[in-house]
C-alpha cells in the first residue's frame, strides 16, 4: 500500500486500484480501525451494489458521529438510536443502513476495535407490504363486455354465470386503474411500494 495521495485516494500499487481513503474517525482509531474498515468494504462484501450502499451508509453514519465529537470506541447503542431518530429515510433505506452498521461494527469488535457491536441491539421499524385482491371497481359495473371475448354475451353458456373480471370487460384499463385508485382505503397508499399509472 502506498502512501495517500494529495486527492484522498489511497493508490495500491500491486493491483493498480484507487480506493477511497478511510473516514477521519477510523483513521484516528489506528491501524487496527484502518484493516477493519478495508476488510468489511473490500474483503467481505463482494457484490459492489452492496459495497457502495453498506459503504454511503457507514460513511454518513461516521460523519454524523463525528459531528457529534464521538470516537470510534464511544459509540453506544443511544447514540446509533440517536441517529436513527434524526434519520428522515424510509423504512427500507433505514433498515439496510442499519444491516450496514450492524455488519461494520462485527468487524470492528472482531478486529477489536471496539469491545461490542453498539447497532446489534438497535431496531427500526418494521416494514410490511401490504398486498392482496384488487377491490371491486365501480368502473367495471359500467364497462359493457368486449366483443369477440369470453365475457360477452354471444360467447358465453346459456347457462353458466357471467364472468366480472373488470381487467377483461373493461375497454380501457386506464379506467380500471383510476377507478380502483379512487376506490383503495388510505391506509393502503401508504403501505405499498408499487404505484399505478393514471
Amino acid at each position: 500500500m502506498g502512501p495517500p495521495n494529495p486527492t484522498g485516494l489511497v493508490v495500491y500499487q500491486a493491483h493498480a486500484v484507487a480506493r477511497p481513503a478511510a473516514p477521519g474517525l477510523v483513521a484516528a482509531a489506528g491501524p487496527a480501525a484502518r484493516f477493519a474498515y478495508e476488510e468489511f468494504l473490500y474483503g467481505q462484501l463482494r457484490n459492489p451494489h452492496t459495497r457502495a450502499a453498506y459503504g454511503r451508509a457507514v460513511r454518513r453514519f461516521l460523519a454524523w458521529a463525528e459531528g457529534a465529537g464521538l470516537r470510534l470506541d464511544q459509540v453506544t447503542p443511544g447514540a446509533v438510536g440517536a441517529y436513527f431518530d434524526a434519520f428522515g429515510g424510509s423504512v427500507p433505506t433505514r433498515k439496510l443502513y442499519l444491516a450496514a452498521l450492524r455488519h461494520f461494527f462485527d468487524v470492528m469488535v472482531s478486529r477489536h476495535v471496539v469491545v461490542l457491536n453498539p447497532a446489534a441491539s438497535v431496531r427500526v421499524e418494521r416494514y410490511q407490504v401490504v398486498e392482496g385482491l384488487t377491490p371491486p371497481s365501480p368502473a367495471a359495473a359500467t364497462c359493457p363486455p368486449l366483443a369477440g371475448t369470453a365475457s360477452s354475451p354471444a360467447n358465453r353458456d346459456p347457462g353458466s354465470p357471467p364472468r366480472t373480471n373488470p381487467i377483461r370487460r373493461c375497454r380501457s384499463v386506464r379506467a380500471v386503474v383510476r377507478a380502483w385508485a379512487a376506490a383503495k382505503p388510505a391506509s393502503r397508499s401508504q403501505n405499498t411500494r408499487r404505484s399505478h399509472p393514471g
